[in-house]
């Protein structure tokens, strides 16, 4: 039966079912406003014992025949055997939702076995103002949203035996441009809201949506748990107590928007972003458990400002965004240091341009067995440049060893500039011949003597050698 008015409904109903934020639902409903239908004219009793889902299916056919619209579910308890589908352009609506476990909302669906509770499968669907309940010993989730552009608000979903709420699809359909208000997932025996679109990887479907507001507490699982889904933003997230983790982000996580959420006492960690959740935004994190305890592995997530309980802990930046290259300029100065990393060899490059004065090149370079190499032409190291407590001149050069008798020495010398008598001197030759030892030492202001003896029986005419000479001078 139609209601023929919005104010023939007992109890409090806005004339706009939500407010600015879903406004496309109102103006999608704005032509049904006069369709309205009562699952209690269609023999739902609501008294938590009788099985009202089919009473629920009719209420909700005879709505659909009139083009859609509103299905009312007034104050009660509403037992279901069966999941409850809601098909295109339904909004069904109650009369109050529950903020404890314990506690029942004014218009409360009773899940009574192991079945997903509600459904929202059709596009421009949703519902709003209610709890959906689980009875003791059931299984698998609250509610699966699977319908593009659907929605719900002020919603309570609790003691379920699986997840609380569900966005995605096994089949891969597009529940993109979903969108949640309000919502609470207490005690739920899985996550309390997971997000999957559960489709290869690189064809994600439940993108571009938004929550806004989740308060998820005592979940078994993970508060929020976000996979294989693009582009949404979430406000006003509060993740607390969850045995899981309280924020976790999985692959196929990629480019979400957190503004300032808030996880605290969550066994498995506060907030996690595993190997490939990439490119996500998290600004102002905010963790109550003293620490802030939030863990990237993946790439290029920027993760600005966050903050915890630490007594004298100042907020920094945390930023894992990949950058090519960096330049950091003065504007009063000329010249700028450019930051990039070598595609031959990875290393770190850092050099000074722009400006008349003496260009400066210096590389950090992984050996390869977890050391790090500085390979820079000159070098002071010091409390600063005017005072130095060590000096450092590098010099390669390419020298021509004569034939060496056995047991015998052979001297060459190389130039490198500013070194002085007493400086140390390290010298290596890219290629070492068996049978030859070598030291060198400064023996002249700017000059260098390698001495290379011969070991063997025999005589060795060293090849040409190309030699790499630093000199380090200490400063007293």
């Amino acid at each position: 039966m139609a209601i023929t008015a919005l104010t023939t409904i007992s109890g409090t109903i806005d004339s706009q079912p939500f407010n600015d934020n879903f406004s496309y639902v109102a103006q999608e409903f704005n032509t049904h406003l006069a369709e309205n239908v009562s699952v209690k004219n269609y023999g739902a009793v609501g008294d938590g014992i009788t099985d009202d889902i089919a009473a629920l299916d009719a209420a909700q056919a005879a709505l659909i025949a009139l083009g859609g619209g509103l299905l009312i579910l007034p104050i009660g308890v509403y037992r279901i055997t069966r999941t409850f589908y809601i098909e295109n352009g339904i909004q069904a609506l109650g009369f109050g939702f529950s903020t404890s476990p314990i506690v029942r909302g004014a218009t409360t669906i009773l899940k009574d076995g192991n079945f997903e509770g509600i459904a929202i499968r059709g596009a421009y669907a949703g519902i709003e103002n209610l709890t959906v309940d689980g009875e003791t010993g059931n299984a698998d989730l609250g509610i699966r949203l699977i319908g593009a552009r659907s929605f719900m608000k002020k919603i309570t979903v609790m003691n379920q035996g699986g997840n609380g709420i569900e966005i995605g699809d096994v089949i891969g359909t597009s529940v993109n441009l979903w969108k949640l208000a309000d919502i609470i997932t207490l005690k739920n025996g899985g996550d309390g809201v997971y997000i999957n679109s559960n489709v290869h990887p690189t064809l994600p479907n439940a993108n571009a949506g938004y929550l806004l507001g989740l308060d998820a507490r005592g979940n078994t699982g993970d508060g929020l748990h976000i996979r294989n889904a693009v582009d949404n933003t979430f406000i006003n997230i509060a993740c607390q107590g969850n045995t899981g983790i309280g924020i976790h982000l999985s692959e196929g996580a990629e480019g979400n928007y957190f503004p300032l959420p808030y996880t605290e006492n969550n066994t498995g960690g506060q907030q996690i972003l595993d190997v490939g959740a990439d490119r996500n935004f998290i600004i102002g994190y905010r963790s109550g458990t003293g620490s802030d305890e939030i863990i990237d592995n993946g790439i290029g997530n920027y993760i600005l400002g966050r903050h915890g309980q630490v007594p004298n802990q100042p907020p920094f930046v945390k930023s894992l965004i990949v950058f090519k290259e960096m330049m950091v300029k003065d504007g009063t100065l000329s010249g700028h240091w450019h930051f990039r990393q070598s595609s031959a060899d990875r290393s770190l490059e850092m050099a000074l341009a722009g400006t008349s004065a003496s260009p400066v090149v210096a590389k950090f370079v992984h050996d390869g067995a977890g050391r790090i190499k500085v390979l820079v032409p000159e070098l002071m190291i010091g409390a600063d440049t005017d005072n130095p407590v060590i000096n450092h001149f590098h010099a390669r050069v390419a020298l021509d060893h004569p034939s060496i008798p056995a047991h015998t020495t052979s001297d060459v010398s190389a130039s490198v500039p500013g070194a002085t008598v007493k400086d140390i001197v390290t010298a290596t030759p890219d290629t070492i011949q068996s049978g030859l030892t070598w030291n060198a030492f400064v023996y002249a202001n700017n000059l260098v003597k390698i001495r290379i003896a011969n070991i063997t029986t025999n005589t060795i005419d060293p090849p040409n050698l190309i030699w790499n000479i630093d000199v380090w001078q200490r400063i007293t």
